[in-house]
């Protein structure tokens, strides 16, 4: 049975606005009109709000999780064990580093399902491009493979991605089309003047972290950038829009103190930036797998991806550098930078 057939009914586990807006796009594309929709809310997250304007704006029903670690992941584990017949032949993965979508997928599906996996940003990236040698180790990874031999599934293989220029033989790659359901009706015709200059935050924790850079040295590296960007694009409004999981106030303290906009968007970022009436100028980034789907969606528009100095025997700035790499192939310019490491 072809991974990737039309019609096919299907199961879709995801857990983020992106994730989300790439299960829509395979329901699209594949033509399912027989699926459930599971999804994920962490507690507390900003990013949350974001997932059920998607659902809402696209008219998907779905099936809601809270409950993670503990007691509930080791009932989802006993369950995935059961043998199990079932019309859903197909498994939709949107996060490959996340063992519990597999676990609580395993209830639905049937034994000798097709396990898909969807994109899940910058780190599908990775994966592709082998850094990420083992996404899902230890006791889990043994579990999974339990199941997955118990109930005849295949793990890590099919992949419907939007990143499908970068072949990789041990994978069976299929070709995302995420223009069915987001794209830029601006690109068609004249194009229109560019205004603003935008600025696509990170989550200080978990960029500055696994780098070793000091958040204070980052926070005066990005006051640094405000500054740069306000003599280069004098006259031209700053807006810096936060991430779904920052919640720290630092840059909203710079906004105020150069008269920028902090502006927190209510909706993922590339269908906010779709709702102004003229493209941007330019759109700046910290290695974000927004910035490759914010250049697609604007071709005109410079998007630059900001690079800091590492420590390059750190695999998380080896994984940095393949991204940049990567974006550089695809249109977006690398600024680099340096910073003072730990």
């Amino acid at each position: 049975m072809n991974p990737f057939d039309c019609h096919q009914p299907s199961i879709f586990i995801v857990c983020s606005p992106f994730q989300a807006l790439c299960a829509i796009a395979a329901i699209k594309q594949l033509k399912i009109d027989d699926y459930k929709m599971l999804a994920f809310f962490p507690k507390g997250n900003h990013r949350n709000e974001q997932l059920l304007k998607i659902f809402e704006l696209y008219h998907i029903d779905f099936k809601s999780f809270t409950r993670f670690g503990g007691i509930a992941d080791k009932w989802y584990k006993l369950r995935a064990f059961r043998h199990r017949r079932s019309v859903y032949k197909r498994l939709f993965i949107a996060d490959f580093r996340n063992p519990t979508m597999f676990f609580v997928g395993c209830r639905f599906v049937s034994d000798e399902a097709n396990i898909v996996y969807l994109d899940d940003g910058s780190a599908t990236i990775s994966f592709l491009q082998d850094h990420i040698v083992s996404p899902i180790i230890g006791v889990n990874k043994w579990f999974m493979q339990k199941v997955a031999n118990r109930r005849s599934y295949l793990l890590l293989k099919n992949v419907l991605t939007i990143y499908d220029d970068i072949p990789n033989p041990k994978y069976n790659i299929e070709s995302l089309d995420l223009s069915i359901i987001i794209n830029n009706r601006n690109n068609k015709g004249r194009v229109k003047e560019k205004n603003g200059i935008y600025i696509v935050g990170t989550n200080i924790s978990s960029y500055c972290i696994p780098l070793q850079y000091p958040a204070e040295k980052f926070i005066k590296k990005l006051d640094e950038l405000f500054v740069w960007l306000k003599d280069k694009y004098d006259g031209d409004e700053i807006i810096y829009i936060p991430h779904g999981r920052d919640e720290s106030n630092y840059a909203q303290d710079i906004c105020e103190k150069y008269g920028c906009e902090f502006r927190r968007a209510n909706e993922i970022i590339e269908l906010e930036l779709l709702k102004i009436p003229n493209p941007p100028k330019a759109i700046y980034g910290f290695t974000s797998s927004a910035l490759y789907n914010l250049k697609r969606l604007f071709p005109h528009t410079d998007v630059v991806n900001i690079l800091f100095n590492g420590n390059i025997s750190n695999l998380n700035y080896q994984e940095y550098l393949l991204l940049s790499e990567y974006y550089q192939k695809n249109g977006i310019e690398t600024m680099k930078q340096e910073i003072e490491l730990v």
